[in-house]
């Protein structure tokens, strides 16, 4: 029995690695092909490498990561981090960009990433790029207006970006690096 249970084992583990290196290799392809781009837009459909500070199609990488989804679960509610989000810019618009991983390397990490939907959003007058934390929200992109204290910020909900406006009186928004 053990013997039979050692033997599955090391068959799941060999056809693990034999798809990874598949997938490596139709990546290296694809992220290649990707980066030429037919369009001028970040869409739906585009595969982008992992590594910050690219440009796609003319828009400027500005970062990223990893976004909350919540389930309930056997009558509790888990948080999940899902992959992710990147955020792209191109003269004041910014495209906030949800995806998901097409290739992953021996550890897991992401290596490529297919997008699944985007939000443009154009910077609004009178407001700066900033950063805010709201208690365990964390916005994907925000905006603060130091004349009114108005914020902006934009958070991933269930694969969708969503617009929360508020007044900022409690310092959640700030400045520099």
């Amino acid at each position: 029995m053990q013997g039979r249970m050692a033997m599955n084992i090391a068959s799941k583990a060999l056809m693990m690695t034999v798809a990874t290196g598949l997938a490596h290799a139709a990546l290296a392809q694809t992220v290649q092909a990707t980066q030429a781009g037919t369009t001028t837009k970040i869409e739906p459909g585009l595969i982008i490498g992992s590594n910050h500070g690219q440009t796609i199609n003319g828009w400027e990488d500005r970062g990223g990561g990893l976004y909350p989804k919540r389930s309930f679960e056997r009558g509790a509610v888990v948080e999940r981090s899902e992959c992710c989000y990147s955020i792209f810019k191109r003269g004041e618009t910014y495209t906030v960009a949800i995806s998901v991983a097409v290739g992953r390397n021996e550890t897991g990490g992401v290596l490529a990433e297919r997008i699944v939907a985007t939000r443009e959003i154009k910077t609004p007058v009178g407001y700066e790029e900033t950063e805010c934390s709201l208690l365990w929200i964390e916005p994907a992109l925000s905006f603060y207006n130091p004349k009114n204290d108005m914020a902006i910020s934009y958070v991933i909900i269930d694969e969708v970006v969503h617009e929360i406006r508020y007044l900022d009186l409690d310092n959640n928004c700030y400045e520099g690096d």
